[in-house]
């Protein structure tokens, strides 16, 4: 090999570069800089959902990802043959429910306007009913 190329798979620079940084909340800038970097995190957060919910198409599939998680169900898992429930089973479907909870209760902090409007034209206990057909009227 030549001289110009170390036998180390990684030079001690490269190591140092990749090396995550470690938050110097002495420095005020520093912590400035991580402060200002979090409020514009959240400021995008609640602009992007506030586009998700403002749309028609959002509303919808963001419907569908909170019925994937069963949110408003009660599900029990009936997973050994004698058809009673197991309970490790129910507890994975816990799991994906509580996913469920935290993405509803994130989704109505940032905008609570379209989670409301999504509710009411995708959850079937607050749609309203629909209106009975004309009669006709015959003479």
């Amino acid at each position: 090999m030549s001289d110009e190329h170390s036998e180390e798979p990684f030079a001690e620079e490269d190591a140092e570069e990749d090396a995550p940084q470690i938050p110097n909340l002495a420095d005020p800038t520093h912590h400035r800089r991580i402060r200002d970097t979090g409020k514009r995190e959240a400021a995008e957060a609640k602009a992007f959902w506030t586009e998700v919910f403002a749309s028609e198409i959002g509303r919808r599939e963001a419907w569908k990802t909170l019925e994937l998680t069963g949110f408003f169900a009660e599900r029990y898992a009936v997973a050994s043959p004698t058809g009673f429930p197991d309970p490790l089973a129910t507890y994975a479907l816990t799991g994906e429910q509580r996913v469920g909870k935290r993405m509803f209760i994130e989704w109505m902090r940032l905008c609570q306007e379209g989670v409301v409007k999504m509710l009411a034209e995708h959850h079937p206990d607050l749609r309203p009913p629909p209106k009975p057909p004309r009669r006709r009227r015959e003479f």
